[in-house]
């Protein structure tokens, strides 16, 4: 926290010794994190002793910002009611800002008074003018940039707001959302953080730190995200497409029983499950791809997991054949296309009376022809997309429509015993499946996909 004493600013933080080196740490809301530090593009180098300890900056040393992941935290902070940042900031503070360092022994307790410049600086900031930033932050300038991002929006929104209210005849809407806004604004700014300081670190100290963090953080395996969702009360399309591509493995009669991967594939349970089963496909490339065909981005699967399902009658179109389904909680409709789709490329797609898209044996979960494998799935849902737009909805969940699409395209040779191989276990594969099978079915009307090498 930050106290005021004698019209200088306190930082409170609490020592901390790890592996015979220390820092402070400390707790501080976002609008108090903001008096004192800002994201900066340049790494702050070092100081001028000559030029009143001014931050010397090199264009050519930037941390540039990636904007996907700032566009997610203010998503994230915007649409989230329950948004939280447990992780620490980590920031450095150079010692010629520090007018006073206090440890009180009893307690561990570290007080640091710092220069009012530091303070000052930033309200240059904040009212539009050059200022200089004298604690620089080493890890979590993406979640600073995306909280200003934030703040930035909310203050705009009340200013339009505003705006409209006094020149409309009934402003009380106007007015009511003016309260809504003002209330997430300071639910935002009295945001809690875990902040930790390093005092005057040497830049190569800092590089170290940055890298330990980053380096070492583990990432969350996609199949787990998305059974999380799956454990939620809340509705979303996430945990709805997890229910349907569970449904789709669980059923005996389906094109895709006992063939996804699912998180916890390990458990005794889900070893005897599998036994008698091939689980090529992982839950999360069946969630992902599925997804794509509700929601309009990734940006919007984030946005999404907070709007009631009516949100997504907006917006529909071909490219989105999924999306006004789940919005008229129709979840059915899109089990019963998949699996009409799926079917009907395991009866079409055969060789020696044998399908194709089914493992002839159990006792091997290698895939033996490119339709069995994930690239394939890829391109043939890819193949059921451009289906969806040709066809009568009535007609979207039956069998042998679709077999009689397809089957334009089963001479198409799904072994390739050639060499080199026209379908390769590759990434270009997908878009060279799907330009095959889509020019066979409809011939030069079809759109191709770029192949990118």
């Amino acid at each position: 926290m930050i106290m005021t004493r004698n019209n200088n600013h306190v930082l409170k933080t609490q020592r901390v010794s790890q592996n015979n080196q220390e820092f402070l740490l400390g707790v501080f809301c976002i609008e108090d994190i903001l008096k004192f530090t800002r994201y900066t593009e340049y790494t702050i180098l070092g100081f001028d002793e000559n030029n009143e300890n001014k931050p010397i900056t090199r264009e050519e040393v930037q941390r540039k910002l990636i904007p996907s992941k700032i566009n997610s935290i203010v998503d994230f902070l915007i649409h989230d009611p329950n948004a939280i940042f447990p992780t620490n900031l980590v920031i450095s503070i150079p010692n010629h800002v520090i007018i006073s360092q206090v440890e009180n022994e009893n307690t561990g307790i570290v007080e640091i008074t710092l220069d009012t410049k530091v303070f000052n600086e930033i309200n240059k900031i904040n009212n539009s003018s050059k200022g200089d930033i004298y604690l620089s932050i080493i890890d979590g300038q993406h979640r600073i940039k995306g909280i200003e991002n934030a703040i930035e929006y909310f203050k705009k929104e009340i200013t339009l707001n505003e705006n409209l209210s006094r020149t409309s005849k009934n402003n009380t809407q106007y007015q009511q959302s003016i309260l809504e806004l003002r209330k997430k604004l300071n639910i935002i700014n009295k945001i809690e953080l875990p902040v930790t300081f390093f005092i005057d670190p040497v830049l190569e100290y800092q590089a170290m730190i940055f890298s330990t963090i980053n380096r070492t953080q583990t990432k969350v395996p996609p199949d787990l995200v998305y059974s999380l969702f799956g454990l939620t009360k809340n509705d979303s399309p996430q945990k709805t497409v997890l229910s349907i591509v569970n449904t789709l493995n669980g059923r005996e009669n389906s094109p895709f029983y006992k063939r996804i991967r699912l998180a916890g594939s390990g458990s005794k349970e889900a070893i005897e499950f599998y036994s008698s089963g091939n689980p090529v496909l992982s839950q999360a490339t069946m969630v992902k791809s599925i997804l794509e065909l509700i929601c309009i981005s990734k940006r919007e699967e984030e946005i999404a997991r907070h709007q009631n399902r009516k949100y997504f009658l907006q917006n529909n179109t071909s490219e989105h054949p999924f999306r006004r389904y789940y919005a008229n909680d129709n979840d059915v409709r899109i089990i019963r296309i998949i699996f009409a789709f799926f079917s009907a490329v395991r009866n079409t797609f055969t060789y020696q009376n044998q399908s194709l898209w089914d493992f002839e044996t159990h006792d091997t979960r290698k895939p033996m022809n490119i339709l069995q494998t994930t690239l394939g799935f890829t391109a043939l849902l890819g193949i059921l997309k451009e289906t969806l737009k040709k066809i009568k909805e009535e007609d979207n969940d039956k069998i042998e429509v679709y077999e009689s699409i397809l089957s334009k395209a089963k001479d198409l040779d799904f072994i390739d015993n050639n060499s080199p191989k026209k379908y390769p276990y590759a990434s270009k594969t997908k878009s060279i499946l799907y330009n095959d099978i889509g020019e066979k079915i409809w011939g030069n009307s079809f759109e191709k996909r770029k192949i990118i090498e």
